[in-house]
């Protein structure tokens, strides 16, 4: 994601992470506003079921290791997905 040099300061100077701004822009929910730009935001009530998800992702990640998936390199297709022995 790119950042302007107004954003990086604004950013720091309200105590606002660059990841904490991706998460925003990536999980929020978006919103038309003058001039062409878009407002991203994260309501409340989505606050629980984001933050369920997130730990279902970290659950699946944990649990990745020692994983494969082969996929097709001209079609992108995924083949097989297997247990690595080592």
């Amino acid at each position: 994601m790119n950042f302007t040099k107004h954003a990086i300061i604004r950013g720091q100077q309200r105590g606002i992470p660059r990841e904490v701004i991706e998460m925003i822009v990536r999980y929020g929910e978006p919103a038309a506003k003058r001039g062409g730009a878009v407002e991203y935001r994260i309501k409340n009530r989505d606050r629980g079921i984001i933050i369920g998800d997130l730990k279902k992702v970290i659950s699946f990640f944990e649990r990745s290791g020692k994983k494969a998936v082969l996929v097709a390199d001209d079609t992108g297709e995924v083949i097989t997905a297997y247990n690595i022995r080592r």
